[in-house]
């Protein structure tokens, strides 16, 4: 309600009145609902026998000349309110024969009559009269008046006079005393004002009112938007209104009381309040002579009840006769006042009460009660949610109950329930003195039925007795060739992933002992590798664990419990315990080829099948499939059980409430630890239908998703309302939400469906749309609701599925009423994992159902039509994009904090996490400081966005934080309070490009360089979307960056950005190292060397794994590999996995013997920091040689990271070797020359620079930051070399996949060249360039480096070490047509007008792989005048026996599906 505040004066002398404060009230009404009738009173004399039209006539305009309250007027001037009275002027009255009226239309024609409004203006009649005759000797005197003149008590008065003037002559209508004049009661009320009474009355009020907390409402407060109203009524037989008189008269109680206590019983067991207001109105006519007045008196007064526990319902009605005794002593004091005393002193700004429960007394007298009767209109508008009125106007000896409702609000069949309910306490009550407002029965039996048994008509058969994988089975032996998964472009049956799945079951039992029922987490990126390790876990009878590999450690770690064995497909940055065996399908040659087509064995496969089959023997209602993790209130996430059965029967039911069959082609995007991925993977094989996984870009990208989904037919999506709108939204081009427009179906859930989404949807697409919901708890999806044309809410359940709504005393409640939501049913999980306590809790048997069910903790109803719609929380568990966070695992986690006092984190309005806090000292924390600690435990969507800082916690009546107080909290007033930071705007061309990232997916620009991404209200999709931002402007950064670097000005230094334009100058360079370099002009003959031990560093990476690899393969040497611990990775864990990706299990034997594994920091000066035991270990080692090839090796970067390995490290392992006399093997690049491209040549100036094995500063472009610390590095060498230290400098060329048996770098992405085949592949064009492609296989590059060694000597010490066998671009090209990748070469200008197109658009991020090669006309640059020459290596490595092998048609095709099954590129 909204109050205006104008000035009401008084001008007696100008018969203007002031209006009273009833008047006040009305008219304050009226100017919010000016346009409605909802201020019109209505009512009719029916005369049944000897009706005169002309006599009614003459009762009218008597009855307006002898009342002058019925004709004054009220009216608004100059902003004064004021009241005066019309003089009487004769009305010719409006007569309407009904008998030309259909009897259809009669009721309606009198309706649009009273609906019509009244209006306050000057002059203008504030009542209306019409005669309608029957022609029969019957008819109607109807009238209507504004409320401001009258209430019912006058409009009752009002029929009493028209009967009298009609049953009398004109002669003697002299003997009727007309009613009293409201100028009266204006002076009364005035005398009112000043007296003491109103005093007493202000305090009665405040005491009575005091520390009122909220508003009781049957709908949650919730706002409407009209005052549009329906009415229900009910007439109560004889034989029920004779037992309310009687039981009231004998309990000494009112029938007005009983129906009070009734409905204060409702509102305590069904909204469990037990301080309670609703409005009465009140006679408010304190005399004889103000009830014979003609005007308006009636107010409505708040009626507080505090209902105590247990208390009988008989003393409620009791203690209510009391109450209503001291509020009708002080019903003359102002509403308006005690309103006004209420807002300024609590939290409420609304109106007191929203339910009004009324008592109508008031009579016409009826002097022949044959002839006459009364009929009284509603005008079809409230202003309260729902009133009740109580009546008996017509001395029938009937009670009648009027229910008038919104119908914005209620629908008919509910009100009808309502009342039904309250008779039932009434007759409860009446039948026993003692029953208490606890065990009173709300709910009749009827409706009980319709509750169990109505509602919950879910019951179908089904087979109980097959796992999830019998069924998989059972598809692959129906339909083995079918297509059941596709993910980055490649494509698996159902008997390829049987078959593959089945091998890699048979290796996990083999070599890891993987049984039946044991624990398997799966940590694990989204390719074929994950579906397989899925279904290869199921297959042995084991339980996977699904875990976002982009989780912290420490969340991690909670989702692991009492696992043995690991699986994942990433280089984890963490380490777990040495009894837990971490499987990495990427570091295994040997489980790569399990999942490889070609390796399918069917003989083979049929035994492994049927070998595992023996080891499943527990049953599907006991058979955990799989455990996933939700967030916890206790501050640790809790393990849900999902058995065979929840999903068998969850598969089931929503297969056939959406009609899923073997022609869907679902994609997904969804995070495997999410457990609605469970509906798109199990739902996909449950249907033998096609399963298109989406990989990570795919899953956040519009673009790309729209292009898979276009490519693939995709025609059914599952996601939330945040990700989808976020997914809709990077582009509002149509051609890019092709996706979403050929859908036949989309699935939304996990949080609220906003009815404004839903209708975008429909405008985009024809597909047919679906609320779905259900906890982790009940297996996924509970209930679903087709939405495409209906209300959004959540539905019906599926199969075999119940829903009970109950109180927090887990009494059932009835229809259309809110409480928690509970579910059983077959797909009711088996509980929490080692969590008891959590399960007792939740898990439970409740009287009225057969089974146990699952206590959601949702806050819901089941409406009329028995469906089902999800409002809230109960408790503090919120939802973000979908995913379950308990607001108490944050708060546990931020209180561990030694400055917090106490903490409440809040999901406000904005869908921001917001931190409210009171710290021990009284000062505020350090916002980044608490996110940085919860980002090591959390999960980025878990962290606040905001952080307040309270000087006390706002409390409710019991004693606890009042969170729904912080929820209203208007943040931003505590931020405007901040001490404003002068906003330091961009200085580098970096930071200038994340601050309009930053501002583009942010959409504002009120923040500088300093300013916390997270302080910015900023969300987990934000940060996604910044990302990709990013990416389109070739700045790649992981996710998680934008938590551990808050600030643009610390993004922008850790940033690895391309430099490719910034020149690194060797300035006044004037080192002559002729006598070193000279002698690399000739090829000398040199002799085996004696090679014993080795110093490795870089042994980790790409190129230093393989020259391990050849050093134990080609010599006998120990190698003694210097590797710096990282994320908690030792050493010896490093290189064990490092080796176990390239090379499986074959060099573990060595690992202790052959391979010695010592912690070391390359860079530091003073023996890389060894310890000194291991030192003692290197220098009684027989070591003569040191490899180093540890480098940074992007092309793009921080200078001081790469300063610090490249020059730093370089410097350290120089500086060893000359003080211990080792022999340095120095691996460098060939960029050095100044050109980054071996192959390409042009001469683009006069001069031509050769650079060959004498070369090395020949004023050439050091282009980048790599080039130039390599540069310097070489510079160190060649200085400790004149000093007399012995070593060799080897410039790599360009390193591609192994040319036996293929294989990659785990890192795929930061490799350059690749990256530019990944961008001519997607553009599906390139520049017309006479190309040649160098390919340097890793293996023979290695094989290369050793047999130098091997030959090591002082006179060759430089060397070009790139396979000279290069490849045409044409041929290659050639290949990836034949692979069914199309490439064309265009004109440079043709190819530039296209980039710039793509620059120009939203899809930048096509040229991520080329744009450091763009110049500023957008064309590629690969020409330099630098010719590279290897003439002496060459024909150095042919006299000691190494020569390069030539590139094969079949090695650039093994080349491409490294890069394929890496998920680099699709073909």
């Amino acid at each position: 309600m909204f109050f205006f505040y104008v000035v009401f004066e008084v001008y007696i002398g100008m018969k203007k009145y002031n209006l009273t404060y009833p008047q006040k009230n009305i008219w304050l009404m009226d100017k919010f609902d000016g346009k409605s009738n909802i201020n019109v009173i209505a009512g009719a004399v029916n005369v049944s026998s000897s009706f005169a039209v002309s006599k009614c006539i003459l009762a009218v305009n008597e009855l307006i000349r002898t009342n002058e309250t019925i004709r004054t007027s009220v009216f608004d001037e100059n902003g004064q309110v004021f009241q005066e009275v019309m003089p009487y002027e004769y009305q010719e009255i409006e007569i309407v024969d009904t008998s030309l009226i259909d009897d259809s239309k009669k009721i309606s024609y009198i309706n649009d009559w009273i609906l019509r409004p009244l209006f306050l203006v000057k002059n203008s009649k504030l009542y209306e009269f019409k005669i309608f005759d029957n022609k029969d000797g019957s008819g109607m005197i109807a009238f209507k008046i504004h409320h401001i003149l009258a209430d019912a008590w006058t409009c009752s008065k009002i029929a009493t006079l028209v009967i009298k003037y009609m049953e009398s002559d004109k002669s003697e209508f002299n003997k009727i005393v007309p009613l009293y004049s409201y100028t009266n009661y204006i002076t009364t009320e005035e005398e009112y004002k000043q007296s003491e009474k109103i005093k007493k009355d202000e305090v009665f009020w405040k005491e009575y009112l005091n520390d009122m907390k909220e508003v009781v409402s049957f709908k949650n407060n919730k706002k409407t938007n009209t005052t549009s109203a329906k009415r229900y009524t009910v007439n109560l037989n004889k034989e029920l209104t004779n037992d309310i008189y009687k039981y009231c008269k004998e309990n000494k109680i009112s029938p007005y009381t009983l129906f009070l206590a009734s409905l204060y019983t409702y509102i305590y067991r069904v909204y469990n309040k037990s301080d309670i207001v609703i409005g009465t109105p009140v006679l408010n006519r304190a005399n004889f002579k103000e009830k014979q007045t003609f005007g308006l008196f009636i107010s409505t007064v708040p009626m507080r009840v505090k209902i105590e526990k247990n208390e009988k319902i008989l003393d409620l009605a009791k203690k209510i006769a009391i109450g209503t005794l001291s509020i009708f002593r002080h019903q003359r004091y102002p509403y308006s006042k005690t309103l006004e005393y209420v807002h300024e002193n609590t939290n409420i700004k609304e109106n007191l009460y929203n339910v009004l429960l009324s008592y109508q007394n008031a009579k016409a007298e009826m002097i022949d009660e044959e002839k006459y009767s009364t009929t009284w209109f509603f005008q079809n508008n409230i202003n309260d949610e729902l009133q009740i009125h109580i009546t008996d106007f017509d001395d029938s000896g009937l009670l009648s109950i009027s229910y008038d409702y919104k119908v914005e609000l209620f629908e008919e069949k509910e009100v009808e329930l309502i009342h039904k309910r309250l008779m039932n306490i009434i007759e409860s009550a009446m039948s026993d003195n003692f029953i208490s407002v606890e065990n009173v029965n709300i709910i009749s039996k009827t409706e009980k039925d319709i509750l169990l048994f109505d509602v919950n008509n879910t019951s179908k058969g089904y087979n109980t007795e097959d796992l999830l994988i019998d069924v998989f089975e059972k598809n692959v032996a129906k339909n083995p060739d079918k297509i059941a998964l596709v993910v980055d472009g490649k494509k698996y049956s159902y008997l390829d992933l049987d078959m593959a799945s089945n091998n890699f079951a048979d290796y996990l039992c083999t070599y890891f002992g993987v049984k039946e029922n044991d624990i398997i987490p799966v940590i694990m990126k989204r390719d074929e590798k994950l579906v397989i390790s899925l279904l290869a876990i199921l297959k042995l009878g084991a339980t996977y664990v699904p875990v976002d590999y982009k989780f912290p450690e420490a969340r991690v770690r909670d989702m692991i419990d009492g696992a043995s064995v690991i699986l994942t497909n990433k280089n984890l940055e963490y380490s777990f315990d040495e009894n837990i065996n971490v499987v990495n399908l990427s570091y295994s040659n040997k489980l790569c080829n399990i999942c490889k087509k070609e390796n399918f064995d069917k003989e083979l496969n049929k035994k492994i099948k049927n070998k595992l089959k023996l080891k499943r023997n527990t049953s599907s209602d006991k058979k955990i499939e799989y455990i996933i993790y939700t967030s916890g209130s206790t501050g640790k996430p809790k393990g849900v059980m999902v058995s065979s059965k929840n999903l068998i029967n969850f598969l089931y039911g929503i297969s056939d409430k959406l009609k899923l069959n073997q022609d869907m082609k679902m994609v997904s995007i969804t995070t495997i630890s999410f457990d609605i991925f469970g509906l798109e993977i199990w739902g996909s094989f449950f249907n033998g239908a096609t399963l298109i996984l989406a990989n990570d870009i795919e899953c956040i990208d519009q673009f790309a998703l729209n292009n898979l989904c276009k490519e693939q037919e995709v025609n059914v999506i599952q996601t939330t309302p945040t990700k989808l709108k976020m997914l809709l939204t990077q582009s509002t081009n149509f051609d890019d939400m092709h996706f979403i427009k050929n859908m036949k179906k989309i699935l939304i859930g996990g949080e609220a469906v906003p009815d404004s989404f839903v209708n975008y949807l429909r405008k985009l697409t024809s597909a047919s749309i679906y609320d779905v919901y259900g906890p982790s708890e009940t297996t996924i999806w509970s209930t679903v609701k087709d939405i495409t044309c209906s209300k959004v809410n959540a539905g019906v359940p599926i199969q075999n599925t119940k829903l009970y709504i109950v109180d927090e005393n887990e009494r059932l409640l009835p229809l259309c009423c809110e409480g928690e939501l509970c579910i059983s049913g077959d797909s009711v999980a088996i509980g929490y994992f080692k969590r008891e306590d959590l399960t007792d809790k939740v898990f439970k048997k409740l009287i009225f159902a057969d089974e146990v069910v699952y206590k959601t903790g949702d806050l819901a109803k089941i409406d009329i039509n028995y469906e089902l719609t999800i409002l809230g929380r109960v408790d503090f568990q919120v939802k973000i994009n979908g995913q379950r966070v308990e607001l108490e695992e944050i708060d546990k986690l931020i209180q561990e904090n030694d400055e917090i006092k106490s903490c409440a984190t809040v999901l406000n309005s904005d869908k921001k996490l917001v931190c409210f806090y009171v710290s021990k000292g009284g000062n505020k924390v350090e916002a980044e400081k608490l996110k940085e600690s919860l980002l090591t435990k959390l999960p980025t969507y878990m962290v606040p966005n905001f952080y307040i800082c309270l000087n006390e916690m706002p409390m409710t009546l019991n004693n606890k934080i009042d969170r729904k107080a912080l929820i209203k909290m208007d943040i931003k007033k505590f931020m405007e309070n901040e001490v404003e930071k002068a906003k330091v705007m961009p200085n580098t061309q970096i930071e200038s490009l994340i601050y309009d990232a930053w501002k583009k997916v942010l959409k504002k620009d009120n923040f500088g360089i300093d300013d916390s991404f997270f302080e910015l209200g900023t969300d987990s999709l934000d940060a996604i979307n910044i990302q990709i931002e990013l990416m389109s402007k070739n700045i790649h950064i992981e996710y998680s960056d934008l938590s551990k670097y808050q600030t643009i000005r610390k993004l922008a230094k850790k940033i690895e950005i391309n430099e490719s334009k910034i020149e690194y100058k060797i300035e006044n360079f004037d080192k002559d190292y002729s006598n070193i370099l000279q002698k690399n002009k000739e090829v000398y003959l040199p002799s085996k060397y004696n090679v014993k031990n080795v110093i490795l560093s870089g042994a980790t990476g790409f190129l230093g794994a393989h020259i391990l690899a050849e050093i134990l393969s080609s010599t006998n040497s120990k190698v003694f590999c210097l590797i710096r611990v990282k994320n908690g990775l030792s050493a010896t864990k490093r290189i064990k996995n490092t080796l176990n990706y390239f090379f499986d299990d074959k060099y573990d034997k060595f690992i202790g013997t052959r391979i010695i594994p010592i912690e070391a920091d390359i860079t530091n000066m003073d023996n890389f920091g060894i310890n000194k035991q291991d030192m003692d270990i290197i220098k009684n080692g027989d070591i003569n040689f040191f490899v180093h090839s540890a480098a940074c090796v992007k092309h793009y970067g921080r200078i001081t990271n790469f300063s610090s390995i490249n020059i730093g490290g370089t410097r350290a392992v120089a500086n060893f070797c000359y003080e211990n006399k080792i022999n340095m093997i120095h691996i460098s690049t060939l960029s050095v020359s100044g050109n980054a491209f071996e192959t390409t040549y042009t001469r683009s100036t006069n001069t031509e620079a050769i650079f060959d094995e004498s070369s090395f500063y020949q004023h050439q472009n050091l282009n980048n930051v790599y080039v130039y610390t390599k540069f310097r590095a070489e510079e160190i060498v060649l200085d400790y070399m004149e000093k007399g230290l012995n070593a060799n400098i080897l410039r790599i060329g360009n390193l591609t996949s192994r040319y036996y048996c293929p294989k990659f770098q785990s890192n795929v992405e930061e490799n350059a060249f690749a990256g530019r085949i990944k961008t001519f592949i997607e553009l599906g064009y390139m520049p017309d360039e006479k190309l040649n492609v160098e390919f340097s296989p890793i293996d023979l590059t290695a094989q290369a480096i050793i047999k130098i060694i091997e030959y090591f000597n002082m006179q060759n010490t430089i060397f070009h070490v790139f396979n000279h066998n290069h490849v045409s671009i044409k041929r290659l090209i050639g290949i990836l047509k034949d692979l069914g990748m199309e490439v064309v070469q265009l004109p440079n200008d043709e190819f530039s007008k296209r980039i710039k197109d793509i620059l120009a658009s939203d899809k930048k991020y096509l040229i991520r792989g080329i744009i450091n090669d763009l110049d500023e006309d957008a064309k590629l640059d690969y020409s330099s005048n630098v010719k590279i020459k290897c003439n002496v290596t060459k024909e150095y490595m042919k006299n000691i026996g190494y020569e390069w092998k030539k590139i094969t048609n079949e090695y650039i095709i093994n080349y491409l599906k490294c890069l394929r099954d890496s998920g680099f590129i699709n073909f």
